[in-house]
């Protein structure tokens, strides 16, 4: 016959309770107890060896492969995402919703590359090195006429992609040609990994402007965010494409002629 519960035991089971759900059942003073060894792998280690648990099973052969497999069907849901991103033609809705929330009115187009910068330099503030013609304005740069002259120059390939989504096979070779003129700042120190601060930067103030459309409800405000993430994923997708492309032919470039 079984004892009752010593008070070490009971205060194990009240630490224990909410880390393992198949205590939950178990009332405290109870002399049944759970099967430990059914729960043992899903048990904490640390808990395992105070209650003196079997230790977990190593992963099997079988386990391995079957890893290995989900590895395998990750990569190629990535891939299908970016097919989906390569190959995204916006339905009448999504077009709509972009031309709604767009404007080439000068003073739209300046602060929306205002902010697309200054987020880009707030987040990786190396970039700036990039624009060696803001250097001489020290901190005073957002009131140059060459970040002006910048922030305008961005935005007109964003105002050109507005206007061809009803015409993604145009659109297409426009990004990818924009992504791989930029192949002449890799020698400032262009990283590709700046493709990512773009894509965060068009995102933010893309939202930003759309949040501050009283003309659309919130139902509609919340819909064109989205689409505005899909087009900036195919945006910058495109650009990125074209700008890896050309590092490939530039260096493949670089090796040829060094060896012969």
């Amino acid at each position: 016959m079984t004892g009752p519960e010593s008070p070490s035991r009971r205060s194990l089971l009240q630490a224990v309770r909410a880390r393992v759900p198949q205590l939950a059942h178990v009332a405290m003073g109870s002399r049944r107890m759970p099967d430990w060894k059914s729960i043992s792998s899903r048990t904490p280690e640390v808990i395992r060896r105070v209650l003196r648990l079997e230790p977990k099973r190593r992963m099997s052969d079988s386990g391995a492969a079957d890893n290995r497999r989900q590895s395998v069907a990750l990569s190629a849901l990535d891939k299908d995402k970016t097919d989906m991103i390569d190959h995204w033609q916006p339905n009448h809705r999504q077009r709509e919703l972009i031309k709604l929330t767009w404007s080439d009115d000068f003073e739209y187009l300046y602060n929306l590359g205002s902010n697309i910068y200054v987020y880009i330099f707030n987040h990786e503030p190396n970039a700036k090195k990039l624009f060696p013609a803001l250097a001489p304005y020290g901190d005073a740069w957002l009131d140059s006429k060459e970040f002006r002259g910048q922030a305008l120059k961005f935005v007109q390939t964003l105002s050109q992609t507005v206007k061809n989504v009803h015409h993604m096979d145009r659109l297409q070779p426009l990004l990818y040609n924009v992504g791989r003129a930029h192949i002449r700042f890799a020698d400032r120190g262009f990283r590709p990994e700046y493709w990512d601060v773009f894509h965060s930067a068009i995102k933010s103030a893309m939202a930003g402007h759309i949040a501050s459309l009283t003309t659309l409800t919130d139902e509609d405000r919340a819909e064109a965010v989205k689409v505005w993430r899909m087009l900036t994923d195919y945006v910058v997708y495109q650009m990125r494409k074209g700008y890896m492309d050309g590092l490939e032919a530039k260096g493949g470039a670089i090796g040829s002629s060094s060896s012969s």
